[in-house]
């Protein structure tokens, strides 16, 4: 009866060790094992930017990235001068391009971690090449004067867009008429507050056609 007994508490204690051992390996080793991947990209990669000096993005990881983030190696081709640092939300990182960026040129961004690719993406610079200065008129004072004043007079808005809050977004289709998207539910309230913020920026808002979305 004895060796029963005895035989039986071994068994249970197998048992008891095979459970904590398959609840170490859920909650520890499969937790270890998930991959650090690039969830979003702000601005988004479609978007394209213009800028020449100090564009900045941020980086969203599918987890924090504290203990990590000065081994993160970030890398971009063709070179330019940029820092990192981390964000200010969980899991964020924060780019600051401080180089010159080229016309018209792909820049292809890529971050690892130990030697191991967690993501890589495109910004593409839509800047204008020197050809495209030249067909425009840029270095003939009397020329820009001209297309300036026809471009204020077709997008007088131009130089907010494209504008976004809370509750609407909005940028132009074509001249002299917008495409508004309301987010919020109170829609007449925010059709209103559109032009209100219209006029605050001297335009007069029946001088546009608005699409609203």
């Amino acid at each position: 009866m004895k060796e029963f007994f005895k035989k039986y508490q071994i068994i249970l204690g197998l048992a008891f060790l095979t459970v904590v051992l398959l609840m170490v390996k859920v909650l520890y080793v499969e937790k270890e094992g998930e991959k650090l991947i690039v969830k979003k990209l702000v601005p988004a990669v479609e978007e394209e930017f213009f800028e020449r000096r100090d564009f900045k993005f941020k980086v969203y990881f599918s987890q924090d990235i504290v203990k990590d983030w000065e081994k993160l190696k970030l890398t971009v081709e063709p070179e330019l001068e940029f820092r990192k640092s981390l964000g200010e939300e969980p899991g964020v990182l924060e780019v600051w391009v401080n180089g010159k960026i080229e016309a018209g040129v792909r820049y292809k961004w890529s971050v690892s971690l130990k030697n191991e690719l967690v993501g890589e993406w495109e910004y593409r610079s839509s800047d204008l090449s020197e050809g495209e200065k030249k067909s425009r008129g840029l270095g003939n004072p009397e020329q820009i004067i001209e297309i300036a004043v026809d471009q204020y007079m077709k997008y007088p808005l131009l130089d907010y867009m494209p504008y976004s809050n809370e509750d609407f977004s909005l940028n132009y289709l074509e001249p002299l008429s917008l495409i508004v998207k309301i987010k919020g539910s109170e829609r007449e309230a925010i059709m209103e507050q559109v032009k209100y913020w219209m006029r605050s920026k001297g335009v007069d808002p029946e001088s546009h056609t608005i699409e609203w979305k």
